[in-house]
């Protein structure tokens, strides 16, 4: 889980409309990219690069036609995004950086940044990202877990296998205060209940839950990830047969 995108939502709360004047603040470069003045124009930037339109087509998506949805709203979006995309880009950049003393592999940057609009960005850009069959969080899992979610379900135990227990596997990509939301909705648990498992997870790569009584993990997962995936999160749970 990424510790410093866990405080993104709090500082955007801090950044109301026209308080800091935005108006003179200078557009963003990230990596190679023109200056980027808001998350419309990060999202256009972004879809037209090879590396981004690769994981689309890995998808089974067209990254020029969700360009062109992005396109017909950039102009005139629901409300300004300039003053929480400079938060969401220095973020960005810090997971980079986060993800390289980590050892962790650099993923192209204008996938990164997209991935980063797609978990942090505004909901209007979220949604123009989603189809009937891609969710907003399909983009940020190839590159949290290298696969799509499709090929990581192909590695579960068969239905048949009993599984009483789930896994929540970390991930470099999912801002902790939104795992630790996700995880306090799934389970009913509280909120230092489910910072501990988030903590845990984030330390050892992966922590495993057990599930009510008859409850079987498959069909859990599926739904929790499901879940996760339409808000725009990598976060991920799979199986883990029973002792």
């Amino acid at each position: 889980m990424s510790l410093a995108a866990s405080l993104f939502d709090r500082l955007r709360d801090l950044l109301p409309a026209r308080r800091f004047r935005p108006e003179r603040w200078p557009p963003v470069h990230f990596g190679e990219s023109p200056p980027l003045d808001n998350e419309f124009d990060a999202a256009l930037y972004t879809l037209a690069t090879p590396a981004v339109q690769a994981i689309y087509l890995q998808l089974g998506a067209d990254a020029a036609a969700l360009r062109r949805d992005v396109l017909a709203i950039g102009d005139n979006p629901a409300e300004p995004t300039r003053e929480s995309f400079r938060v969401l880009a220095a973020l960005a950049e810090a997971g980079r950086e986060e993800r390289q003393a980590l050892g962790t592999l650099p993923n192209d940057p204008a996938c990164d940044l997209h991935s980063a609009l797609l978990v942090m960005g505004h909901r209007e850009l979220r949604l123009t990202l989603s189809t009937a069959t891609l969710r907003a969080g399909d983009f940020p899992f190839v590159l949290a877990h290298g696969a799509t979610e499709v090929e990581c379900r192909a590695r579960w135990p068969d239905d048949a296998l009993p599984c009483t227990h789930l896994e929540i596997v970390n991930d470099a990509h999912s801002p902790l205060d939104k795992v630790v939301n996700a995880l306090v909705s799934a389970f009913g648990l509280t909120a230092a209940q489910a910072t501990g498992i988030a903590l845990s997870t984030h330390g050892s790569g992966l922590h495993r839950l057990a599930l009510a009584d008859g409850e079987q993990a498959g069909p859990r997962c599926r739904e929790l990830n499901d879940r996760w995936r339409t808000d725009g999160l990598p976060l991920y749970c799979r199986p883990s047969p029973s002792a």
